[in-house]
């Protein structure tokens, strides 16, 4: 169902679904995403008037999807499963949880922190590159609702209604459970810290308004970011752990930068398989393009040589990932040694990283995952 009027009137879409549909999401009046109980989600490019079946290789129900911009969403369903796309829902990557208990929830607060409920409660601060586990409430979670880094509500079976307001380190039941006990509070939605609607089963909406609560104070300065990990990285997927460096500009500039490489030394690029890279940004706008160009034998993951986004920043700083491949249809084919640049763009500030073809052809994280990438090519 759609509404273009703010709810007075609803129209019906058709999906071409033949499972139930469990959760959705959408980005603007053009782009939206639907899961379904057969793994599946759709995607729709024009408002719902045509919805697309992509293939996200799941062979069990997933219930719930969120997009931070019309790139990068993720969807949660049974058996721990959390998976993640960078390109609007053609290509789903799974990300490791190490837990086989269900989500039913998630939610993005930016490109990095977001929450996922079900059984349990976990966190992930690099995009959904490692999942912490936070909290288990007892009940089973349906619904959350991210309102800044610190404030978030979860929802569930039996009038289960908690709030964190440390970042999850902590979360306390709130409202009158005793007048909606034995209802599922099904799903939650929050505007700012004083503002929450929920729903729960018999046709109940549950609202708080609570005008008493402070807002976080805003801050200019970059958002804390993890340091690099080492030249070898392990990550937990078949999409690769995200660097999340933190910028060293000294002094702090008061003029948007972009920082890309951190180390002083060009970046590698295996002969297979993907190289993830965290483009830094600070003292940017709310929304920035950032544009992306490659030279020499590589790709992005979608085959192109140039990506083009719009970021919408948090605080006017934060991270963007990047995946880049060898181009093995490139004549000649990549080779150790071979040079690569990356140039990025973003607002009116321009940042160039070279890169090399890494010598030794295959990450020690590569031969781990993805053993038959050793076999011979055609």
């Amino acid at each position: 169902m759609r509404t273009d009027d703010g709810g007075r009137g609803w129209g019906r879409q058709h999906s071409g679904a033949s499972a139930t549909l469990t959760g959705i999401h959408a980005v603007d009046e053009n782009h939206a995403w639907a899961t379904s109980r057969s793994g599946e989600i759709y995607r729709t490019t024009d408002g719902g008037n045509e919805w697309h079946r992509e293939d996200t290789g799941a062979n069990s129900g997933l219930f719930d999807v969120h997009f931070f911009d019309q790139n990068h969403g993720w969807a949660v369903g049974s058996n721990g499963r959390i998976i993640r796309t960078q390109n609007g829902g053609r290509d789903w990557y799974r990300q490791r949880t190490d837990t086989e208990s269900s989500f039913a929830g998630i939610e993005f607060l930016d490109i990095d922190v977001g929450w996922a409920v079900g059984q349990n409660i976990f966190i992930s601060e690099n995009g959904g590159g490692r999942w912490d586990h936070q909290a288990a409430l007892g009940k089973s979670l349906d619904g959350v609702a991210v309102v800044d880094r610190e404030f978030a509500w979860a929802v569930g079976d039996e009038g289960v209604i908690a709030l964190t307001q440390d970042g999850g380190r902590t979360w306390t039941r709130e409202g009158d459970p005793d007048r909606w006990e034995g209802r599922g509070v099904t799903s939650v939605s929050a505007t700012d810290r004083g503002h929450m609607w929920a729903s729960a089963t018999g046709g109940w909406i549950i609202r708080r308004f609570d005008t008493s609560v402070e807002p976080p104070r805003p801050t200019d300065a970059p958002a804390t970011i993890a340091p690099p990990p080492t030249s070898t990285p392990v990550p937990p997927t078949s999409t690769p752990l995200p660097r999340t460096p933190t910028p060293t500009i000294t002094p702090t500039p008061s003029v948007a930068w972009i920082d890309i490489a951190h180390t002083g030394q060009p970046f590698l690029v295996p002969a297979y398989g993907e190289k993830p890279i965290d483009i830094a940004y600070g003292n940017m706008g709310p929304s920035e393009e950032l544009t992306a160009v490659l030279e020499g034998p590589i790709m992005f993951t979608d085959g192109t040589k140039a990506y083009t986004t719009t970021v919408l920043t948090s605080g006017g700083s934060g991270t963007f990932p990047l995946v880049v491949v060898p181009n093995s249809s490139a004549v000649p084919p990549p080779s150790p040694g071979d040079e690569l640049t990356l140039i990025v763009t973003m607002g009116t500030t321009t940042e160039r990283l070279r890169g090399l073809i890494a010598h030794q052809a295959f990450f020690p994280w590569i031969l781990k995952n993805h053993p038959e990438w050793m076999l011979p090519r055609e």
